[in-house]
């Protein structure tokens, strides 16, 4: 029930996300747009009045030039880049859709063992602001034995080092996979996916393992909120439009 609730939520949050952010291609056709607008007003309008003011018709020529060059540019972008893509993009979504909920159920298999850990049953809220993340941290010592994790098959890590140590592994294979498609991920996508792979988090668990700075998750509750974060952002950049 509560993985349904959460699924349903963030399946908001895209749609919202959708709502305010502009596609290139969108872009393109405003521009386009724009400059066919001036065309028009040039040629059946402004060349019919007077000069305004010295070099008038100069500087209208030079618009009306970059005007129909944007045009023009619009044309062969929409045949010869935005119509194979589209439609090559339809054609392969549904697998990179498919590789980037890995990350969305990577996010849910952390939250819900930490939260099982902590005896909150099978809930997936976390705290939102930082002060009250780093108390949900409290208490869980890296060099714990770790809550089994209920995969297919289920794998039992020694401690909190090797449990994280698991996703990442996942989110590399996840990654690795994702580069066959890469030329259709959205730059924003392709951002998170960096961040995702030079996570601080990444840093901190393997310091602490073997240099033994820490042995509290307390301390790595920064790294890791921002880790999670971006595991709940990636999914969402393969619904913006190309």
């Amino acid at each position: 029930m509560a993985i349904m609730t959460f699924l349903k939520n963030y399946k908001i949050k895209i749609v919202e996300k959708k709502k305010i952010k502009l596609s290139l291609s969108f872009q393109v056709l405003i521009f386009s747009i724009i400059s066919l607008i001036w065309i028009f007003l040039y040629k059946l309008l402004f060349l019919k009045i007077g000069e305004f003011f010295p070099k008038a018709f100069q500087i209208g020529e030079i618009f009306y030039s970059i005007a129909t060059s944007v045009v023009a540019s619009s044309i062969f972008y929409y045949i010869v880049v935005y119509k194979p893509a589209k439609r090559n993009l339809e054609l392969i979504r549904p697998g990179i859709n498919e590789l980037m909920t890995n990350f969305l159920q990577i996010y849910i298999s952390i939250i819900s063992n930490i939260n099982r850990h902590k005896g909150l049953g099978g809930s997936l809220a976390i705290p939102k602001d930082f002060e009250g993340f780093r108390k949900y941290c409290e208490g869980i010592i890296l060099t714990d034995k770790a809550p089994i994790i209920t995969e297919d098959p289920s794998f039992q890590p020694k401690d909190w080092f090797e449990f994280f140590e698991y996703y990442f592994a996942q989110e590399n294979n996840v990654i690795s996979h994702l580069h066959n498609y890469w030329e259709y991920i959205p730059s924003e996508g392709k951002t998170l996916l960096q961040e995702l792979q030079k996570s601080s988090l990444h840093t901190g668990v393997y310091q602490y393992k073997f240099n033994g700075y820490s042995n509290k998750l307390y301390d790595l509750a920064g790294p890791l909120m921002n880790h999670l974060d971006i595991l709940l952002k990636v999914p969402g950049t393969l619904n913006m439009k190309i």
